[in-house]
C-alpha cells in the first residue's frame, strides 16, 4: 500500500507543470517522469531486449533531430510500415515531437493496397522495417513525394538506408507545440465494404481519450501495468489504448515478431502480463485452450460446474474465479486481471466461459472515426453481453432508424482531403453516423446489434439482420467460423425470391471425426445448422450451407469481409 502510496507522491511531485492541452509536451513529461522503469520489451527469435522510458525518449530525440535535418516540418506526413516493434513507437512519438503527421501504413497489406494510400497522403519519409523493405522500396518508386526511407530496426543493418542504429545522439530538441486542433494522424480504414479514407484525427481527439480512460477505469488497475501487445500497431486501438494510454500510466508493453500458441502464454508467465486487447476470433482458440486444460483435471471440471451457482457479481465472480481456478491463472502469469475485446461482435458464451473462471472480458466498442473508444465496460461499470457505457465525455444516441449516433470531442477532424464525405458523416450538430445498428438499456449500456450497410431487405418484405443469425448458428461447437449472406433465386419456382447462404467453416474436430470427407462433413453440419435455426423465425433460416475449407476472409480488425465472400460465392460457390 506504501508503494502505491509512494507512487503517486512521485507523480505529484514531478507533475508541476500541466500540459493538459499540448499532448508532444505531456508525453515528454511523461517520459521524464517513469525514466528508468521499463517502457518496452520486445522478443525477437529467441532474443529479448528491453527499453526504459529514458532510453525510448533518447531514441525519439535522436530520430526526431534526423527527421529535422532533412526538412522535415509541421504538417507534413511521416508513414510508418512495419510489424510492431520499438521501432515503430520511436517512429510514431519522433515524427509528432518534429511536428509531423503520423500515416500508419498496414504491414500485411499488398502494394496495390498500399500504394494508393501513400500516393494520398504524400508522405516524405516511410519509416519501415527490414522485413518490409521491399515493399517501402517499391511504395517509393511509386509515389512521387517520398524523398527517404528510414529503417526502424535498432541493430546493425549493411543496407543503404540508415537505421535507428546509426543515428547520432540527440540533441537539445524545439519542440513544436501541439495544438488540440491539429491533426496528429490520418488512419486509413478497413472496412468490409467501401473504399479506404484517411481519418484526420487530432491531438485533441487523443487527450479526451486520455481524459475519460482516467474517469471510466478505476486508476488503481492502471499503474504498472504489464500490457501485451497482440494487435498490429497499425490499427487504432492499439495506437490509442494498446499504446498511448499505456505508456501514459507508466505501465510496461511487450512485443514479439511473431505469435505461436505455446509461445504466447510463456510470454504471458515470463512477462507476468495483467492486461491485453484482442479480437473475438483470439478468444474462441484461446477458450479450446483452457478447456482443454479444465477437462483434464476432475477437479477442475467440479470447480467449473460450481462456478454456475455463483451468484453474477462482478467482484464476487473474479475474486472466487481467481481462487477455483488458480492453476490456470498461474499458467498464464497469475497477474492476468483482464482482456479487452472489440472489433467484431463476441459469442456471449465464450464472454460467459472465462467470467466464470474469473477472467472477466471487457467488450468496448469504437470506430476509427472516433479516436476510436465510444464505448467500454470497466472495473467498476460492468454488464455482460454489452460494450458498456459510453465514455464519460462521449454522447450516444440512437436515431429512428436505430442507428447509432455519437458526440463529443473524440470526433475525428473530418476524411482526408474529402469534404464531401466528411459532411456526409457528420451532420451540422456534430453528431456521426456509425452506421451500426444498436441499442441502449434503462441503466446507460450500449448493444451492438448489426451493421446498418449489411442489413437485407427482402423481396418479401421481411429484414434479415446477418450478424443476429450468426450468432445463433455460432453457438454450435461443431462450428468454427460462419458468415450468412443473401443471394437472387434466378430460376425454378422461387425466382425473383432469395437463398439465404451459411458459409461455414467447420471445426477441426468435425473434419478430424470423418477423415475431411466434405460429403460426410456437410451433411453433419447441414443437420447442425437445421437444429439451431429452429430459434430464428422462418425466413431468417437458410436455405443453403457451403463448406469452406479455411479460415474466412478478414479485415484487421477480425470483421468478416461480406463482400468478397459473396463474390467468391458467385463464382465458386454453387460448385460445393
Amino acid at each position: 500500500m506504501n508503494k502505491f502510496i509512494n507512487f503517486f507522491k512521485i507523480i505529484k511531485n514531478k507533475n508541476k507543470k500541466n500540459y493538459s492541452d499540448n499532448f508532444v509536451k505531456l508525453m515528454q513529461q511523461k517520459f521524464n517522469t517513469y525514466g528508468s522503469q521499463k517502457a518496452i520489451s520486445f522478443k525477437d527469435g529467441e532474443n529479448w531486449q528491453s527499453l526504459s522510458y529514458t532510453q525510448l525518449f533518447e531514441l525519439i530525440k535522436s530520430l526526431s533531430n534526423y527527421f529535422k535535418k532533412q526538412g522535415i516540418k509541421k504538417g507534413d506526413r511521416i508513414a510508418i510500415l512495419s510489424e510492431s516493434r520499438p521501432g515503430w513507437v520511436v517512429a510514431f512519438f519522433a515524427s509528432m515531437l518534429s511536428g509531423a503527421i503520423v500515416v500508419p501504413l498496414e504491414f500485411k497489406a499488398t502494394l496495390p493496397e498500399l500504394v494508393p494510400l501513400a500516393s494520398n497522403s504524400t508522405p516524405r519519409i516511410i519509416c519501415t522495417s527490414i522485413n518490409c523493405i521491399d515493399k517501402a522500396i517499391e511504395i517509393k518508386s511509386q509515389v512521387a513525394s517520398i524523398e527517404k526511407i528510414f529503417i526502424v530496426n535498432n541493430e546493425k543493418y549493411s543496407g543503404e538506408f540508415l537505421s535507428l542504429y546509426g543515428l547520432e545522439k540527440p540533441t537539445d530538441n524545439i519542440i513544436i507545440d501541439s495544438k488540440p486542433d491539429d491533426t496528429a494522424m490520418i488512419v486509413y480504414t478497413s472496412g468490409t465494404t467501401a473504399a479506404p479514407k484517411g481519418v484526420m484525427l487530432t491531438y485533441g481527439n487523443i487527450l479526451s481519450q486520455l481524459n475519460d480512460f482516467d474517469k471510466a477505469f478505476n486508476v488503481s488497475y492502471l499503474p504498472n501495468i504489464s500490457f501485451l501487445s497482440i494487435y498490429p500497431l497499425d490499427h487504432i486501438f492499439q495506437i490509442t489504448v494498446g499504446l498511448i494510454a499505456i505508456l501514459y500510466r507508466g505501465g510496461e508493453i511487450t512485443y514479439s515478431i511473431e505469435f505461436h500458441w505455446h509461445e504466447l502464454i510463456e510470454i504471458m508467465r515470463k512477462q507476468r502480463i495483467s492486461m491485453l486487447v484482442v479480437a473475438p476470433n483470439f478468444l474462441h482458440v484461446l477458450k479450446e485452450k483452457v478447456e482443454k486444460e479444465i477437462f483434464k483435471s476432475k477437479m477442475l471440471q467440479v470447480f467449473y460446474r460450481i462456478s454456475k451457482y455463483i451468484p453474477t457479481n462482478f467482484l464476487l465472480f473474479t475474486i472466487l474465479g481467481r481462487i477455483l481456478f488458480i492453476k490456470i491463472h498461474n499458467q498464464m502469469g497469475g497477474k492476468l486481471k483482464g482482456i479487452m475485446c472489440g472489433a467484431a461482435p463476441l459469442d456471449l458464451d465464450i464472454e460467459k466461459f472465462f467470467f466464470r473462471i474469473g477472467i472477466p472480458i471487457f467488450q468496448g466498442y469504437g470506430i476509427t472515426e472516433c479516436s476510436p473508444v465510444i464505448s467500454a465496460n470497466s472495473f467498476t461499470s460492468y454488464k455482460i453481453s454489452s460494450v458498456g457505457k459510453p465514455l464519460p465525455s462521449v454522447s450516444v444516441k440512437i436515431s429512428k432508424d436505430k442507428e447509432i449516433l455519437v458526440k463529443g470531442p473524440n470526433i475525428m477532424k473530418g476524411y482526408y482531403n474529402k469534404p464531401d464525405l466528411t459532411s456526409d458523416a457528420i451532420d451540422k450538430d456534430g453528431w456521426f453516423s456509425t452506421g451500426d445498428i444498436g441499442k441502449i438499456d434503462n441503466n446507460g449500456y450500449l448493444y451492438i446489434t448489426g451493421r446498418l450497410k449489411d442489413l437485407i431487405e427482402l423481396s418479401s418484405g421481411d429484414k434479415i439482420q446477418p450478424e443476429e443469425v450468426e450468432a445463433i448458428l455460432s453457438k454450435s461447437n461443431k462450428i468454427k467460423e460462419i458468415c450468412i449472406i443473401v443471394n437472387p433465386v434466378e430460376t425454378g419456382k422461387r425466382k425473383g425470391a432469395e437463398d439465404i447462404i451459411a458459409i461455414a467453416v467447420p471445426c477441426d474436430k468435425v473434419r478430424k471425426n470423418f477423415d475431411d470427407n466434405i460429403n460426410a462433413i456437410k451433411k453433419d453440419i447441414i443437420e447442425e445448422i437445421n437444429s439451431f435455426s429452429q430459434e430464428l423465425s422462418s425466413y431468417k433460416r437458410p436455405h443453403k450451407v457451403v463448406i469452406f475449407g479455411e479460415d474466412l476472409p478478414k479485415t484487421i480488425t477480425g470483421k468478416i469481409k461480406r463482400n468478397l465472400i459473396l463474390e467468391l460465392y458467385s463464382l465458386f460457390g454453387n460448385d460445393n
